[in-house]
């Protein structure tokens, strides 16, 4: 099914199985990003004034009736959970406006602070820091690193620091590639268009530059945090 028309069909569904109840719903992920590919999952959250057990049977049903691919991701909540502390922790809010195309309602959490976007880049830089060192010193084969944890592991999530570091110290959120590149240095373009290309599957020209890989991001994770 095409996955825009599967959007709009599970937005209509709950729009009518919920009517008032529904307060939002946001397309987050890599469609809302404009980097879905073909195994693209479609992630997206739903706020209702309160979710009760008997509403996950609901959604549950709504799907049923729809073609399972590509897979649709519904992740349910309310505003007042989501501003909750132990949410938080689990589900960062710093996603909603960032990360998410509204595709009814409004959203009625707070556009993060500077030091909320500073605080999880720095948060990220170091999960990827770290991801490097432990896939360095047990000697991870290039099979592995090729196959999902070079893109999902460590350039992804070096993608998303690039972001909220932009938003800390530029005002500007640069949910596109493209536009994440106006904003940043040569090497952190490099490492933006290895992504890129990552993401279409062109993956064939990096074979054997893995240690170069590692190691350019690897340094600039060590730039990041000194700057702090």
């Amino acid at each position: 099914m095409n996955p825009y028309k599967k959007i709009e069909e599970f937005k209509n569904a709950l729009i009518t199985c919920f009517e008032k109840r529904l307060m939002c719903m946001l397309l987050t992920g890599s469609y809302a990003r404009g980097e879905e590919r073909d195994t693209s999952d479609i992630d997206m959250w739903v706020f209702l004034d309160k979710v009760e057990y008997k509403d996950l049977n609901e959604i549950g049903k709504i799907l049923l009736n729809l073609p399972k691919e590509p897979k649709l991701n519904p992740q349910c909540t309310s505003f007042e959970e989501a501003l909750m502390p132990f949410f938080i922790r689990e589900y960062s809010s710093i996603q909603y406006h960032t990360d998410g195309k509204i595709l009814y309602g409004d959203l009625k959490v707070p556009y993060p602070k500077r030091e909320e976007f500073l605080e999880n880049s720095n948060k990220l830089i170091v999960y990827v820091l770290m991801g490097i060192r432990h896939f360095k010193c047990i000697n991870e084969s290039k099979e592995s690193l090729f196959k999902k944890k070079l893109q999902k592991r460590i350039l992804k999530p070096f993608m998303w620091a690039l972001r909220y570091r932009c938003a800390a110290t530029t005002g500007i959120y640069p949910l596109e590639l493209d536009k994440l590149k106006e904003f940043s240095s040569s090497d952190e373009i490099n490492a933006i268009n290895i992504y890129k290309d990552f993401l279409i599957d062109k993956k064939d020209s990096y074979i054997g530059r893995e240690e170069e890989i590692l190691k350019s991001i690897y340094l600039l994770c060590e730039k990041l945090i000194q700057e702090n």
